[in-house]
């Protein structure tokens, strides 16, 4: 089955309410859609420094 950032988010909301369910806390949880090769270009240019390719790899297939 192929990965689906969906999918993750739906899974870690889930988590995070079931552990309020039973008195825990959660601290507030920011998942954004992942980075596009553009946007990464961008920074690149802007910071003037080349990323490192396992970052990019995790802005582009996780969260940004």
């Amino acid at each position: 089955m192929p990965f689906s950032f969906e999918v993750l988010r739906e899974r870690i909301e889930r988590i995070a309410e079931r552990i309020e369910m039973i008195g825990g806390m959660v601290r507030e949880i920011t998942i954004k859609d992942p980075a596009k090769h553009e946007q990464i270009d961008l920074v690149e240019q802007e910071l003037g420094v080349r990323l490192p390719e396992s970052f990019k790899y995790a802005l582009l297939h996780f969260s940004a």
